[in-house]
């Protein structure tokens, strides 16, 4: 009885590797076993395994060479993304499993490996207040900041004007509940950093189910809630050029989505 494709795309790291090899090219079985660093006798075990799925065959006229069939081809070309992804939310730990993702559009959540490589940071328990030193000092020689949040620390403020006086672009998307807080808390503050000509805010209708975002010339971060709905101190930073085209791509579907403040 044959196996199910899917069994035996993933079920074998001997198979998966196989056929990510054979789509560079054929090769022979010395060459498979030398790069693969495998012995004969398994090698050819889930080499039969593919021939008997017609994933992979042995060439006609050569010494020995495997190729892809047509349908192999076809596969490998739609496994290859699936594997980055599947790659991408294996590491760290967990982290991805434990924090929510459903705020994040579909378009780009097909995508999100290409938040990677990227670094988890847990602040100490006496830097938890603390803004971001990275992401700070980066926004200072950046053309840029990007921000999409639903709370304001309490540098938040000071270092937009600090950014404002040094020619930096800011652009802010507020969730509704930070932007009715900031109206009645620091009006007159904000005042300031509206009539400044380098300065949009935003204000987003629906719930946004995680806690900031944040990209500037250099770097993305991200501060996610766990899947119980709390924030548990890390932050994701990303500074691959990936990451900062997906983290643009991510704050323009949220602006695009909200009202722009005109006055406050």
């Amino acid at each position: 009885m044959k196996e199910l494709l899917f069994d035996v795309l993933f079920m074998s790291d001997i198979r998966k590797d196989l056929l990510l090899l054979l789509n560079e090219g054929p090769r022979d079985l010395d060459t498979i076993m030398d790069i693969m660093h495998i012995e004969k006798q398994p090698l050819a075990l889930q080499i039969k395994i593919l021939e008997d799925q017609y994933l992979v065959k042995k060439q006609t006229g050569s010494s020995g060479s495997y190729a892809l069939t047509t349908i192999g081809d076809l596969l490998v070309k739609e496994m290859k993304p699936l594997m980055g992804i599947l790659d991408f939310l294996d590491s760290n730990n967990g982290y991805w499993e434990d924090h929510r993702l459903d705020f994040i559009p579909h378009r780009l959540l097909e995508r999100i490996e290409e938040l990677g490589p990227f670094t988890i940071s847990e602040p100490r328990l006496s830097e938890i207040y603390e803004f971001d030193n990275t992401l700070q000092e980066k926004s200072r020689v950046s053309d840029s900041l990007y921000m999409v949040t639903t709370y304001l620390h309490p540098m938040f403020i000071s270092l937009f004007l600090e950014l404002l006086d040094k020619g930096v672009d800011v652009s802010v998307v507020l969730s509704r509940g930070l932007f009715a807080k900031i109206q009645s808390e620091q009006h007159e503050k904000f005042k300031r950093l509206i009539q400044n000509e380098h300065t949009d805010l935003y204000i987003y209708p629906e719930e946004m189910h995680f806690l900031s975002f944040s990209e500037n010339d250099y770097y993305v971060q991200f501060m996610l809630l766990t899947n119980e709905n709390y924030y548990d101190n890390k932050r994701f930073i990303s500074g691959s050029q990936s990451a900062l085209k997906w983290g643009r791509e991510f704050f323009d579907y949220y602006r695009n989505s909200s009202t722009k403040v005109m006055d406050i």
